[in-house]
């Protein structure tokens, strides 16, 4: 049992980011081959657990998902947490939400190694993590996600979020969905007056932790309206300014697209920027752009245009090799 699952690398982990530090088991007593009262092993044994839901889709089909918690990764900063790909796969008319056909190809790649339509992480920094992109919690975008769903359609959002006492505020004004006025809402069940209102940051521990919840999710993946939501608002949040992105090279300012052209550089450029950032991509490129640049004696933006682009994302993963996921992902890509 102690090989099998962890129970010593539980015992020591700490994940630390920034300035924040947590410890994910509240013991760091282990003895090898034995089980102590309220030592890593026992605690182990008495939380660790598996879990299966079972649903109706919307074709009245009988869908069934199981997933378990503890799941080792140094990316994990909760060990009740799960990590979940999904089965919900759909066939989706990219065009219909206004995704060109290359962008429609890109996302089809990119969820073969993020998730399904109703993948779940609850593991790490962002709490919780939903859809065939990860749109994630923690102030990033998976509460921007259910915003859009709510206002694009009022009625599919109550079917598979609301009348399960999940839900979202929002202000939408010049075009946009305002950050500081967006907010993840949880109605929480209780004896006393009916129920605790639960907001934002709070709202999503409160999921992280609530397998019920989980299900919640992962019901509403299997609507194929549900998914090309998720489609549209990848396009609108990622891949669009991804694509129009510029970033500073050879001391000129140029779009980089007019550089990464290719299919594999275009599908890194946008997995990176779901993955980091619009902001945190375009430096990727730009660091690694540059790095080519020099290495190969370009010195003209001109000269740019005809650069190898395997050679450009082969540099971003030599550059980045502490961070297993540009590898595993940009490697993928190409």
């Amino acid at each position: 049992f102690q090989r099998k699952f962890h129970a010593k690398w539980w015992a020591s982990r700490i994940f630390a980011y920034g300035n924040v530090k947590i410890k994910l088991l509240p013991v760091t007593h282990y003895t090898d081959g034995k089980v102590s009262p309220n030592d890593a092993t026992y605690m182990i044994l008495r939380d660790f657990t598996r879990y299966r839901i079972e649903f109706k889709d919307p074709k009245g089909r009988t869908q069934i998902a199981s997933f378990k918690d503890f799941p080792k990764s140094n990316y994990c900063a909760y060990a009740r947490g799960i990590s979940f790909m999904g089965t919900a796969s759909h066939v989706l008319n990219f065009a219909r939400v206004g995704a060109p056909p290359l962008l429609g190809k890109i996302f089809t790649f990119i969820s073969g190694h993020e998730a399904k339509f109703d993948g779940i992480n609850s593991y790490d920094k962002a709490f919780f993590s939903w859809g065939f992109m990860q749109f994630a919690g923690g102030g990033r975008s998976l509460h921007t996600l259910l915003a859009l769903m709510k206002y694009r359609n009022p009625e599919l959002f109550y079917d598979v979020f609301q009348r399960f006492g999940i839900d979202v505020e929002y202000t939408f004004s010049n075009n946009r969905f305002q950050p500081t006025a967006t907010r993840l809402v949880v109605f929480v069940p209780n004896p006393s007056d009916g129920k605790t209102i639960l907001k934002g940051e709070e709202a999503e521990k409160h999921i992280r932790s609530n397998k019920f919840l989980h299900a919640v999710f992962i019901r509403a993946g299997h609507n194929q309206q549900v998914a090309e939501l998720q489609a549209l608002f990848a396009m609108y949040e990622y891949a669009n300014p991804a694509l129009k992105r510029s970033i500073t090279v050879l001391g000129q300012k140029i779009k980089t697209t007019d550089i990464i052209s290719s299919e594999a550089g275009m599908a890194a450029l946008v997995d990176m920027s779901i993955n980091k950032g619009v902001g945190g991509a375009a430096r990727l490129f730009q660091n690694a752009i540059t790095a080519t640049a020099a290495a190969t004696g370009i010195r003209s933006v001109s000269q740019l245009k005809g650069i190898n682009e395997a050679k450009i994302l082969q540099n971003m993963i030599s550059a980045n090799r502490a961070d297993k996921r540009i590898a595993k992902r940009v490697g993928a890509a190409m």
